[in-house]
This record gives structure tokens, C-alpha cells and sequence, in this order.
């Protein structure tokens, strides 16, 4: 019976070692990445929260607007068209954004 070759127990231990670094380093960059891409996520979701209040406050303003002292009725229907299509102008700019695509979420 030979005795195996000292070289060939030294690559396999070699072998082995940088085997485990790789597993370990790669598990440990698969959580640092979930836990990124949860964080981008809740950021995603609380910049979507101040969008809906800026909603909320530019609708306010525009109802507490003061209407004209004699208005007639044609220059209140073009003051509402107005109203209108700024309030869906600001509903477009301050639309939510996809929180889970912009993180790339991972599952």
C-alpha cells in the first residue's frame, strides 16, 4: 500500500478552505443584500407617504382658494377647468413611486 503524496492531502485542504471562504463570504453577501434591498424598500414606501400628504395639501389649498366677489358663471367654469388640471397635474407629479421595483427586490 502507498501513502498518498503529501502535495495532494496539502491541495486538498487547500481546496477545502478556499471552498468554505467562498460559501461563507457569499452567504453573508446574500443577507447583506436582503437587508438593502428592505431598507430601499421602507425608504421607497415612506417617500411615498410624503408624496400622498403633498397631495393632500396642494387639494387643501386649492378649496380654500377665495372665489372672486361676482364671479360669472363662464370665468367659474374656466377657474374649475384650471382647478382641475392643476390638481391632476399634482397628482401625476407626486404619483407613488413602485417600491419594489426600484429596490430590485429580493425574495
Amino acid at each position: 500500500m502507498t501513502r498518498p503524496r503529501i502535495d495532494v492531502i496539502y491541495l486538498t485542504i487547500l481546496i477545502v478552505a478556499v471552498f468554505t471562504a467562498a460559501l461563507l463570504t457569499s452567504s453573508y453577501a446574500a443577507r447583506r443584500a436582503t437587508s438593502a434591498a428592505v431598507t430601499v424598500t421602507q425608504l421607497c414606501e415612506t417617500i411615498n407617504a410624503t408624496r400622498a400628504r403633498q397631495v393632500v395639501l396642494w387639494e387643501h389649498l386649492m378649496s380654500v382658494e377665495a372665489v372672486p366677489r361676482g364671479e360669472s358663471a363662464p370665468a367659474r367654469a374656466v377657474r374649475l377647468r384650471a382647478t382641475a388640471a392643476f390638481i391632476a397635474y399634482i397628482q401625476r407629479i407626486f404619483a407613488p413611486a413602485d417600491c419594489h421595483h426600484a429596490a430590485g427586490f429580493i425574495r
